[in-house]
C-alpha cells in the first residue's frame, strides 16, 4: 500500500466509523508552510508535540481536522483531542493525526493494526470524557484528587514545558497533570496550564506536593532486589519485590541492587519525590546514598558506602544506552541525598 493508498482508505475509515465529515479532513505534507497566522500557531505547536522542535514550517505529514479541544495524553498512544458528542453521534477523537507514524505502524501491522490504535484512544477519550473531571479544571477543590505529577527529562521537553505547571530538579522536571483515568499502567491524563494557579488560588508548590501525594496513593512506593539467576548458560536479572517502603520495618543493609518505583506505575521514578520518602530511605540504608534514575519507571538506589559515583554513573550511561529508547530516559545524572539535600554529583 502507498503512502497516498494509506491516507485515501484512513479518510474512508475516519468519516465511516469516527464521525467526521470528509471537508473536517485536511492533509498538509511536511514542509508545509503556513499560509495565515492560525495555521503558524497549530504548525508550530504540532512541531512541539512531536518533535521537540520550534519551526513554522510543518516537520512531518499530519492529518488535521476542523475541531479543537482539551489534549488527553497516553504512554505511547496517538496524541488525540476531543469535541463535545452529540447524540447520536459517534465521539470525533483527533484533531490531528501523524501519518508518517500510522502509515509505519500500517507497513508492520497492516492496516487493522491502525484501526485497532485509533479505536483504543477513541475508548481512552470517551472515558476522559465520562470521568466528568474536565468539566470542573477550574475548581481545584472538585480538581485536587485527579491532579498527579509525572517525570519528564526536563532537557528534552523543556520547549514543550512553557506555560505548564512543573518543579525543575536538575534535569528532571516534575509535571503537573490531571488524571483521567488510568487501567493496566496507562494513563489518560493532560498537563495543567499555568493560568490555572489564579483560577485555583494556590501557589505552584502547594499544587505540585498535594498532586505528589495524589500520586503516591494511587501507585505507593515500593521496592525490590534485583536478582541474578542462570539462564541458558548465562545469567538474567530480574527484580524480586521487597514490598511497600512504608511498611518495611527493617534496615536497608545492602543498597548495591536495590530499586525504587510505584506500584504499577509507568512513571514510578517520581516514588522518590513522594513526601517523606528521601528521608524514609535515608534512615532506612543509615546515611547519605546516590540515586540513579535508571528510566522513568524507577530509580536505583546506591548506598554512598558500597559504591562509587563514578561507578554509578557508569552504570546509568550503559542502561540509557542500551535499554531506553530515548524518550524513556529521565536523567543523565546521579543525585546524592545527604540528610539535607538532593543534587547532582558533578564528577
Amino acid at each position: 500500500m502507498t503512502f497516498q493508498e494509506f491516507s485515501d482508505q484512513l479518510i474512508f475509515f475516519l468519516t465511516r466509523d469516527f464521525g467526521y465529515d470528509r471537508d473536517q479532513l485536511r492533509s498538509l505534507p511536511r514542509g508545509y508552510e503556513p499560509a495565515n497566522e492560525s495555521e503558524a500557531a497549530l504548525i508550530r505547536d504540532t512541531n512541539l508535540r512531536y518533535f521537540n522542535r520550534e519551526s513554522d514550517i510543518l516537520l512531518g505529514n499530519f492529518m488535521f481536522a476542523n475541531c479543537f479541544g482539551f489534549s488527553p495524553e497516553d504512554d505511547g498512544g496517538e496524541k488525540s483531542e476531543t469535541v463535545g458528542e452529540k447524540p447520536g453521534v459517534p465521539v470525533r477523537t483527533f484533531e490531528r493525526l501523524h501519518l508518517d507514524a500510522l502509515y509505519d505502524d500500517c507497513e508492520k501491522g497492516g492496516f487493522e493494526s491502525v484501526l485497532a490504535r485509533l479505536r483504543r484512544t477513541r475508548a481512552e477519550v470517551r472515558m476522559a470524557k465520562a470521568s466528568g473531571t474536565l468539566e470542573h479544571a477550574d475548581d481545584y477543590q472538585r480538581t485536587k484528587d485527579s491532579l498527579i505529577v509525572r517525570p519528564l527529562n526536563f532537557n528534552a521537553h523543556h520547549r514543550t514545558l512553557k506555560g505548564c505547571i512543573y518543579r525543575r530538579v536538575g534535569d528532571i522536571a516534575l509535571v503537573l497533570y490531571i488524571l483521567f483515568a488510568h487501567e493496566k499502567g496507562r494513563y489518560i491524563s493532560g498537563r495543567i496550564p499555568r493560568e490555572a494557579l489564579e483560577k485555583w488560588g494556590i501557589s505552584e508548590n502547594a499544587a505540585i506536593d498535594a498532586a505528589l501525594g495524589n500520586t503516591e496513593r494511587i501507585h505507593p512506593a515500593t521496592l525490590a532486589k534485583l536478582v541474578r539467576r542462570p539462564v541458558r548458560k548465562a545469567m538474567a536479572t530480574a527484580y524480586k519485590p521487597m514490598g511497600l517502603l512504608r511498611e518495611l520495618t527493617e534496615s536497608i543493609e545492602d543498597t548495591r541492587l536495590v530499586s525504587l518505583s510505584g506500584r504499577d506505575n509507568p512513571n514510578g521514578a517520581v516514588s522518590l519525590f513522594y513526601p517523606g520518602v528521601m528521608e524514609l530511605l535515608f534512615e532506612k540504608i543509615g546515611g547519605p546514598y546516590y540515586a540513579a534514575f535508571i528510566g522513568l519507571d524507577g530509580v536505583v538506589i546506591h548506598s554512598v558506602s558500597q559504591i562509587d559515583a563514578r561507578t554509578a554513573l557508569e552504570s546509568l550511561k550503559d542502561t540509557n544506552t542500551r535499554y531506553n529508547r530515548p524518550e524513556d530516559v529521565l536523567s543523565t545524572h546521579i543525585y546524592r541525598y545527604d540528610g539535607n539535600s538532593f543534587e547532582i554529583v558533578r564528577i
